[in-house]
């Protein structure tokens, strides 16, 4: 989708049509889970670094089989460099190691639609849309945009804070 998508077109057009064009794109939408939401917590507290922080970030929990010995945990991941052995090797020591509990890993290929990532992603673009959003609401911006008709927001030139 183009930055002109429906998610934010009330505040722009309120503003005028055209007067601001929006970074706050959507690609992917966000399917929150029980078992991302577990998974989006545990992330921060596992201490990993580099590649396999990344491929943490990137993975969506697709399950977790706590009763299993060692236990399960099943991701799915759509980079191809993210799923090589050694990184999976990392991942599962730091995940053992921090449930104090042996653990094997699959990883499936394919796009996620709930990880880390994917979660801040959303967040920032949310935080994004409502700072355009004030802003392009805000009265005095309207009245301003009224009186010098070819006055423009730049793009990219609000920020959340």
């Amino acid at each position: 989708m183009g930055g002109e998508g429906g998610a934010h077109g009330g505040a722009r057009g309120q503003a005028g049509e055209g007067i601001y064009l929006s970074t706050a794109v959507e690609e992917v939408t966000l399917v929150p889970t029980a078992s991302g939401e577990r998974w989006a917590e545990l992330v921060p507290q596992l201490g990993l670094n580099a590649l396999a922080r990344e491929l943490a970030l990137q993975a969506e929990c697709l399950s977790i089989d706590d009763q299993a010995s060692p236990q399960r945990w099943c991701f799915r991941v759509e980079r191809e460099s993210l799923r090589q052995p050694a990184l999976q090797d990392k991942l599962q020591a730091a995940l053992s190691a921090h449930l104090n509990t042996p653990v094997q890993l699959d990883i499936e290929p394919g796009r996620a639609t709930d990880s880390p990532a994917l979660r801040d992603t959303m967040a920032a673009r949310a935080r994004q849309r409502r700072a355009e959003t004030i802003i392009l609401e805000d009265p005095e911006v309207q009245q301003l945009l009224a009186q010098f008709k070819t006055a423009r927001i730049l793009p990219g030139s609000i920020k959340p804070l």
